[in-house]
């Protein structure tokens, strides 16, 4: 009687923790996504205030 309530006890345990597959996305997908676009953000600020400094530069040169 023990074995037979052991065993299925490990096999509730089992069956309970396996992964569905039902989520295949990451928990962290909507923060990673959110970074991606800042540094995207980030890069076109970065190139605007470059072609700012070359437009200042060139009407500063004689």
């Amino acid at each position: 009687m023990k074995n037979q309530l052991l065993i299925l006890m490990l096999f509730m345990i089992m069956t309970g923790c396996s992964d569905n597959g039902s989520s295949s996305s990451n928990v962290f997908e909507d923060q990673v996504e959110s970074i991606d676009k800042a540094e995207e953000v980030e890069q076109q600020i970065l190139d605007a205030a470059e072609r700012q400094r070359q437009q200042i530069e060139e009407n500063l040169s004689p």
